[in-house]
């Protein structure tokens, strides 16, 4: 196990200089996590926006969206998109994305057509979640 920092969370790192030398480089907005499924390779989706996690409502949400999230996890497959909160409510979080369509070639989930960022005509009990997998479901 390699050396930590003093009061740094597991898996937590400080942020790089640019290649330019100008500052820090800032995780990107769009980043996901799973949560709330048994294992790394289903849960509910949560989206990292303007330094703070929230949901994604499932009223467009179909397997192309599943296939974006499940990728810039490192999974191969989408086995299935997940709809009504199956893995649970994200009630503590603001719901960031609704109506979300994508083409399933977009590197993240803000790259996808949606309502824009924030705007959602829906309720938690309508949480997106996925199901991924590194092996074909289809064989």
């Amino acid at each position: 196990m390699g050396k930590g920092r003093a009061g740094a969370l597991p898996g937590s790192r400080q942020p790089q200089p640019s290649p330019s030398g100008r500052g820090p480089v800032r995780p990107a907005g769009g980043r996901l996590r799973l949560v709330g499924g048994p294992g790394p390779c289903r849960g509910r989706v949560e989206v990292l926006h303007a330094g703070g996690w929230g949901t994604v409502c499932d009223d467009s949400w179909n397997i192309s969206g599943a296939a974006v999230v499940c990728r810039q996890l490192g999974f191969a497959y989408a086995v299935r998109a997940v709809k009504r909160a199956e893995f649970g409510q994200g009630g503590s979080l603001p719901i960031l994305l609704d109506d979300v369509r994508c083409a399933g070639w977009e590197r993240n989930l803000l790259e996808c057509q949606h309502n824009g960022v924030g705007t959602h005509n829906c309720e938690h009990d309508e949480d997106a979640g996925v199901v991924c997998s590194h092996q074909n479901p289809d064989l």
